[in-house]
């Protein structure tokens, strides 16, 4: 569970510095603003918001200003001078340097190109499910199978932590649907391998069967009397295999 700080004028510094860890989600209260950034009193401890992380916010946000309690997050603990660095950015919660193939995340599609539909799984780029990787039949289009705002589970395929690729698969995730053959009567479900193999050896009996009486005799000459449904039994057992 994530730990949480709240702002407040706490002169003896009742909490240790060293609770604080990277990733933690901190309240401060604006105490100066300057060149290099804004200083935050975060539970006693100066807490250091740099003017890149100001400049961060979106442009209809409100000015920070003195006095403002702000939520942020650390970035750095600095036990010995006790402070704080923060950050105003939420930290992933799926960091790439963590991911593994074969790992199993949820996430939400953000973006849908030709090739494939770009995933947000928490992490700090966006993974992205191929085209191919979408579903267990072609498609030509992802739209045909997400859109923009779906909520997926998918698994990772791979994962390239200097460049900051994450290759995602949904279908990976989704159960192979059964093939299924159309009759008069609606879908059916296809003939098994033995069932198969049986209208083969029947097939070939009938072909047999239509052969002139001298040829059949010929070929099953010395085949004891009775022990043709054997050999037909023995022909399929070896078709099935």
């Amino acid at each position: 569970m994530e730990e949480q700080h709240s702002a407040g004028n706490h002169p003896s510094n009742p909490v240790d510095i060293a609770t604080f860890k990277p990733g933690a989600e901190v309240k401060g209260r604006v105490v100066k603003i300057g060149k290099a950034g804004a200083v935050l009193n975060v539970c006693g401890y100066p807490g250091f918001l740099h003017v890149s992380e100001i400049a961060r916010r979106k442009p209809g946000d409100a000015p920070i200003r003195e006095g403002d309690e702000l939520t942020t997050w650390v970035s750095e603990v600095d036990t010995a001078k006790k402070r704080l660095l923060l950050t105003l950015k939420r930290p992933p919660s799926n960091p790439i340097a963590s991911l593994q193939p074969g790992d199993i995340v949820s996430g939400k599609v953000v973006r849908l190109a030709k090739f494939g539909a770009f995933v947000d799984i928490g992490a700090e780029k966006d993974g992205l499910i191929h085209v191919s990787e979408l579903a267990h039949v072609r498609i030509q289009d992802p739209s045909e199978v997400v859109s923009v705002g779906d909520e997926v589970r998918v698994k990772v395929l791979s994962v390239d932590k200097e460049k900051g690729q994450i290759s995602l698969s949904l279908k990976a995730t989704t159960p192979q649907p059964t093939p299924q053959r159309q009759s008069s009567n609606g879908p059916q479900q296809l003939p098994t391998l033995m069932q198969l193999a049986w209208e083969e050896a029947f097939a070939e009996k009938r072909r047999r069967d239509r052969q002139p009486r001298k040829h059949r005799r010929e070929r099953e000459r010395g085949m004891p009397r009775g022990e043709e449904r054997d050999d037909l039994f023995l022909r399929t057992l070896r078709y099935n295999r």
